[in-house]
């Protein structure tokens, strides 16, 4: 190619000024499917898989023992992440919101809600709880129940002050 096809072809070259870079969606959407086909090999008998319904997976335990037992709904939601997480994460506050709205539209049901991500887990930047403590650990100890009742109600203290407005 001589200068002058050169030149020419630079001037015609289409040019953005935004990055259109559809990487990391496609790849969050590669995680939620690969989760969803994990779910669904794992289901049980008894068990509904339901997707995009209340959040990206559904799943749905139809209680077989009486008919006083409510069916227990468990909502996840499926995040790919490039970047760690907390408990003042984006996504992880609005996951927080969006259990709340399903509690709150649904009271008479069994509730349960998860966030899978394959994020790791990072501190506050601004922790006012224990420099050495992530938010999102405490929680998931909460969650497992194994810290005795003293210890449970030092964290939700700690986490309840985290997200309080007023601690941004």
């Amino acid at each position: 190619m001589n200068t002058e096809e050169q030149t020419s072809k630079e001037a015609t070259e289409f040019v953005t000024e935004r990055d259109r870079d559809a990487w990391a969606v496609i790849r969050g959407y590669v995680y939620q499917v690969d989760l969803t086909i994990t779910r669904w090999l794992e289901l049980q008998s008894g068990q509904i898989l339901e997707l995009e319904r209340g959040e990206d997976i559904d799943l749905i335990g139809q209680s077989l023992a009486t008919a006083l037992d409510p069916d227990k709904r468990l909502l996840e939601q499926i995040k790919h992440r490039m970047q760690p997480v907390s408990l003042r994460t984006a996504s992880v506050i609005i996951a927080l919101a969006c259990a709340v709205e399903h509690r709150n539209a649904n009271p008479e049901l069994n509730l349960e809600f998860r966030y899978t991500t394959n994020a790791q887990i990072t501190t506050e930047r601004v922790s006012l709880i224990n420099p050495s403590g992530a938010a999102l650990t405490m929680w998931e100890e909460i969650r497992q129940g194994h810290l005795s009742a003293t210890i449970q109600i030092q964290y939700l203290s700690q986490i309840t002050r985290l997200t309080h407005p007023n601690s941004c």
